[in-house]
């Protein structure tokens, strides 16, 4: 890959991304900077921006990646090697197991859909040889499975807006 600034437009083949990776680590210092400013996590968005062949550079500033499905998820475990969140509004049984074999958090939209998939959920519990926890905020009641030294999977609903 070459700076945009030494790119001949004229030499490449149309269609093409091209991706200036001077701005893009420009913006990856700013996002690592609220990070730490704010104490908390920025992921890549995987719908907005999949390009693997910047996740070296990207692995730099950010800690991992939000997913939306179980193709999203494999990608982020697999060229990153960082955290996999993924949340689907739609999750079918197939998309979910998939997605948990990738995945170190899944957030589920309603206590309705993680209700759909609880046989899932407690067959991950029984089986878990990682940290498993099951956070249902707005039920106030959380569940856990913890074996020590490995990551696990977090699942999560979040509670409706008032």
């Amino acid at each position: 890959m070459l700076p945009c600034a030494n790119l001949d437009l004229s030499r490449v083949d149309s269609p093409a991304y091209v991706i200036d990776l001077a701005a893009l680590e420009q913006n990856l210092q700013t996002l690592a900077h609220a990070q730490a400013a704010a104490g908390c996590t920025i992921l890549l968005a995987l719908k907005g921006f999949a390009t693997w062949a910047t996740f070296p550079l990207v692995g730099k500033y950010l800690n991992g990646v939000a997913a939306s499905g179980p193709d999203e998820a494999r990608l982020g475990k697999e060229e990153l090697g960082k955290q996999v969140h993924t949340y689907c509004p739609a999750f079918d049984e197939r998309s979910l197991r998939d997605s948990i074999r990738y995945s170190d958090h899944v957030v589920f939209n309603s206590p309705s859909q993680l209700d759909r998939f609880r046989a899932i959920i407690e067959d991950l519990l029984r089986r878990a040889k990682a940290p498993v926890a099951v956070a249902e905020p707005d039920r106030k009641r959380i569940v856990c499975a913890v074996s020590r030294g490995q990551v696990g999977v977090t699942v999560t609903v979040v509670p409706k807006a008032v």
